[in-house]
Parts: C-alpha cells; sequence; structure tokens
C-alpha cells in the first residue's frame, strides 16, 4: 500500500470552495471552521490563505505546506496568549486566544471553560499522550476523543506555565509533544463539526463514513482536478498520477479487533487515514481553484481584449465616414488584423467557459459581441472597396470627360 504522508506530503509536486466570493483552495471541513471565529479573524485567516494561492502554480505540496504553515501558526499565536493562573492551572479566556483556532483545539467546544486545571502536572506529557490513546476502544465516541485531545492540550500549556515558574519542572520536547497532537486534534474538529449533530459517532464509523463520502467527492470531481504530478523516490523524476489513484491505494480501514481485544484500537491508523483523506481532498480543491483563477483571469483578460478590439472597429469606421480614398484603404489593411484581434477574444472567451462552465453565460454574450464585430469589419471592408471602386470609376468618368473637352472645336 501506499503510505499518503509519502505522496500528499513528499511527492506532490506542480500541478474549494467559494468563500466570500472567493475561490479558495480549501477543504470545506476547514473553511467551515475557519469560519466559525469571529468574522474579522476569519477573513484575515481566509485573506492570508488566497495569497498563499499562486504558489499552486509552482508545486500543490508547496502551497498545502504552506496551508499547514498559516494554520498551525494561528494556532500558535492563540496558544501563546494563554495566560498562566496558579500553578497548575491556566486562564483560557484571552481575548487572542478565543479568537483564534487554538480555542476550537483546546476547548473542544466547551465554550465555557475559562480555566484549565490539572493535578499531577508533573507526569511525563508523553507518557499522557499514550495513556490516552491506549484508552481508545471501538465504543469510543469521535466528540470524547476530540476532548480528551484538548483536556492534553491544556495539560500542555500548563505544564509550560509550570515550567516558567520552576524551571526544575522541564520535561523533554514539550513543544514537540504539544505539536504532535495538534494534527489529530485539529482533524477531529473538523471532521465533527457541529457538536450537538456531529458529523460521526465511534471513531470506525467516522473513517468508513469519510471514506465514503470522499469516493462519492472524488467521482463527481471533475477530471482536470484530478491530475497530480509527483516525484518518484526511486529515480526522483517527475511521474503522474491521480487523487483518486492516491484513494484508491489508501491503506485499508482498520478491522474491528476481537473479543479478546477487549475493544481496544490503534487510533493513530485511524487519524492517518483521516488526515491522508484531508490532504487529498485540499489537493483536488487546490488544483480547483487554480482552474477557475485560470478562467477568471481569462474572461477578464478577454473582455479588456474585446473593448479594445470593438474600439478598433469604431475609430476605423469614424475615419471612414469623415476621410478619403486613403482612410478607407488603411481600412481595408487592417481588416485581417482586426479580425485575428477579434477571434484572439473568442479563443480566450471559450477558453474560460471551458475552463469554468459558470462563466459561460458572460462568455457566450462577448464571443456573440465579437462575432458582430467581425461582421462588422467585413462590412465595413467591403464598404470602403465599394467606395474606392466608385470614387476610380468617378474620376475615369471624368477624365474621359476632360479629354472630349479637350477635343472639342474651341
Amino acid at each position: 500500500m501506499i503510505r499518503l504522508a509519502s505522496i500528499v506530503i513528499l511527492a506532490l509536486l506542480s500541478f474549494s470552495y467559494p468563500a466570500n466570493a472567493i475561490t479558495i483552495g480549501l477543504d470545506r471541513g476547514t473553511r467551515e471552521m475557519i469560519e466559525k471565529l469571529p468574522s474579522d479573524i476569519a477573513k484575515a485567516l481566509l485573506d492570508t490563505i488566497v495569497q498563499a494561492q499562486p504558489l499552486i502554480d509552482k508545486s500543490v505540496v508547496l502551497y498545502l505546506t504552506t496551508l499547514d504553515k498559516i494554520v498551525a501558526d494561528n494556532i500558535a499565536r492563540g496558544a501563546s496568549a494563554i495566560q498562566c493562573g496558579i500553578v497548575g492551572t491556566a486562564d483560557l479566556g484571552a481575548t487572542e486566544f478565543r479568537a483564534s483556532l487554538a480555542s476550537v483545539l483546546y476547548l473542544g467546544g466547551r465554550d465555557k471553560l475559562n480555566q484549565g486545571k490539572i493535578g499531577d502536572y508533573t507526569q511525563n506529557f508523553s507518557d499522557k499522550i499514550d495513556e490516552m490513546r491506549n484508552r481508545v476502544t471501538t465504543s469510543t465516541k469521535a466528540t470524547d476523543i476530540s476532548i480528551a485531545y484538548s483536556d492534553l492540550l491544556i495539560r500542555g500549556a500548563i505544564v509550560k506555565c509550570a515550567v516558567n515558574i520552576s524551571p526544575a519542572l522541564a520535561q523533554t520536547e514539550l513543544d514537540a509533544q504539544i505539536r504532535r497532537i495538534q494534527v489529530p486534534s485539529l482533524e477531529w474538529n473538523i471532521l465533527i463539526g457541529d457538536r450537538d449533530k456531529p458529523y460521526c459517532q465511534t471513531i470506525h464509523d467516522c473513517v468508513v463514513k469519510r471514506r465514503d463520502e470522499m469516493s462519492k467527492y472524488l467521482h463527481a470531481a471533475d477530471n482536470r482536478d484530478k491530475v497530480v504530478t509527483y516525484i518518484d523516490p526511486n529515480d526522483r523524476q517527475p511521474k503522474t498520477t491521480s487523487a483518486q489513484a492516491l484513494f484508491d491505494t489508501l491503506e485499508p480501514t482498520p478491522a474491528l479487533p476481537g473479543l479478546l481485544a477487549l475493544g481496544h484500537i490503534q487510533v493513530l491508523d485511524y487519524e492517518h487515514i483521516l488526515e491522508s483523506l484531508r490532504q487529498i481532498e485540499r489537493g483536488v480543491e487546490a488544483m480547483r481553484a487554480k482552474r477557475l483563477d485560470q478562467a477568471a483571469d481569462e474572461l477578464t483578460r478577454s473582455k479588456a481584449a474585446g473593448t479594445e478590439a470593438i474600439k478598433n472597429y469604431t475609430n476605423n469606421l469614424n475615419n471612414v465616414n469623415g476621410g478619403g480614398p486613403v482612410d478607407r484603404q488603411m481600412a481595408i489593411q487592417r481588416t485581417a488584423g482586426m479580425l485575428k484581434q477579434t477571434n484572439d477574444v473568442v479563443t480566450l472567451a471559450t477558453a474560460a467557459k471551458t475552463d469554468d462552465a459558470g462563466l459561460t453565460a458572460d462568455a457566450d454574450a462577448l464571443i456573440a459581441s465579437m462575432n458582430t464585430n467581425a461582421q462588422n469589419i467585413n462590412a465595413l471592408k467591403d464598404r470602403s472597396q465599394k467606395d474606392l471602386d466608385e470614387m476610380e470609376l468617378r474620376a475615369q468618368r471624368d477624365v474621359q470627360k476632360l479629354r472630349m473637352y479637350d477635343k472639342a472645336p474651341k
């Protein structure tokens, strides 16, 4: 089986959902979680993510890595605002903490929890993480494990406070251990969504449901958004696969344990699958965002070029209406260039609606106006040629009259 961590995190290379009228390469769950933050904070965070989107043109893995960093930095800033109370407690009411994703992870949906408290804060933090995971069984609720992670994060904050008061209490790699549980904690919070109406119940059921949802999602996704280029670790050469292939080669959902195992399950195996599915969705949404942004740019440029094409025709028309033979000759000479300019607009507008069917109405209206412009250009050419022919004929008649006059008896 292909480990998605090695493909999605390390190997994706080059190559959303709309939010506040912005096409953003972000999975729906993460976006909805962010949008539950205070509106100004949510907008600032989404804007930061939007600013990272140009990275998709260079590498989707670079974009996803940057996205992870943006989210992690927001959590870290919020966590740093947690105030230390008396030894063994932490104040969770700071405004900056409440206005960050850290509040989602640390509170676990317990919005009225203003103070975290633990008894023995000297116990090794890594051991507490292992202890919690060893208690997970087939009947453990997703909401319960989310709260368990939030309690661990609060413990980490309290231990850090204790270390500030008494450096002798320092634990090895405390910050690394906190970061170690932030990723699965974030995934459970995204997955659960509304705690009054959680997305799923038990851990096993969550993975089964999420996997089925992703299967349907990929089936409905545009094939252009599912193209994945990655660096083959064997020869370091770029290879192309698809998000569907990554999904199909993801390790299977673990089988439920037998009676002798007393219901214990390895939650890390489930979390790896959930995190991999999230990354696959983000990769597809990144490509979708890139395609839709490209389409919007194509339509914008085609509209500007269309305006210029009509302007050039209008200038030619005015010159012919107010000018003489030279203006008509210039109008004829400019015809090929103006037709190419008009056809280029049609090509660009067609590309826009091909890349985004949602732009079809605007693109078709522009294409229709360009077709009319092409007809007008050809009509002006024909009219100019006709005028020149008539001018030539009148000139010939004038010459004949002059010759007849010169030959007439004086």
